[in-house]
């Protein structure tokens, strides 16, 4: 079980990096071409935020069903 809270933090590493790279191409892209863009993003942090959050109550659903406490 273990392994499935590593996967789902490696999950979560992996699209953060993903996202980051996008943004900033995208934005380096539109500041190159001095487009007028909006550079605010509501909802990719708060996703990122939800998924860590996510895979840490998985974390620590697996700690505690191994400890045999749930």
């Amino acid at each position: 079980m273990s392994f499935i809270a590593a996967g789902a933090f490696t999950l979560v590493a992996v699209a953060s990096l993903l996202y980051s790279v996008a943004i900033y191409l995208y934005r380096a892209q539109a500041i190159r071409q001095r487009k007028a863009v909006q550079y605010h993003d509501s909802w990719g942090p708060s996703v990122l935020c939800g998924c860590v959050f996510i895979a840490i109550l998985l974390n620590g659903w697996f700690e505690l069903k191994e400890r045999r406490i749930v």
